[in-house]
């Protein structure tokens, strides 16, 4: 996919394209690599800062957090500790929610809230643009 074609989704589905982009997903690995790529060049090419959350169901070590990451600084990394839970079913470990942001923010401050209004726990963190 090419930045494009993110141009042809919101025509498609009768949305406004903004510098704000929201993308719900659910892929085959084939698909979601090309979702990451796609995601990964309209971040590269903002003009705009940048900040990433979302749901990518997907493991740090996995193709489409590395793709969508790139350069950015995960919240969760910078300022919080252990593993990072934000699934609350299979694995405790399992950490496929995040927040991202580019070398524009700093993080303060990052933390998981579990809740039991979802089966995932949230993550919040707060940013101050340099």
């Amino acid at each position: 996919f090419q930045p494009k074609d993110f141009s042809w989704f919101c025509m498609m589905l009768g949305l406004r394209q903004s510098s704000a982009a929201i993308l719900t997903w659910s892929c085959s690995s084939h698909t979601c690599t090309a979702l990451a790529d796609m995601v990964s060049s309209i971040i590269s090419n903002s003009p705009h800062p940048v900040i990433f959350c979302g749901d990518l169901n997907d493991v740090p070590n996995s193709y489409t957090y590395k793709t969508i990451k790139g350069s950015m600084q995960d919240a969760f990394l910078q300022k919080s500790f252990g593993v990072g839970r934000t699934y609350s079913s299979l694995s405790p470990t399992l950490r496929i929610d995040y927040i991202l942001t580019d070398k524009n923010f700093g993080v303060e401050q990052c933390k998981r809230i579990t809740t039991k209004s979802s089966d995932h726990y949230m993550v919040v963190a707060d940013l101050k643009l340099k």
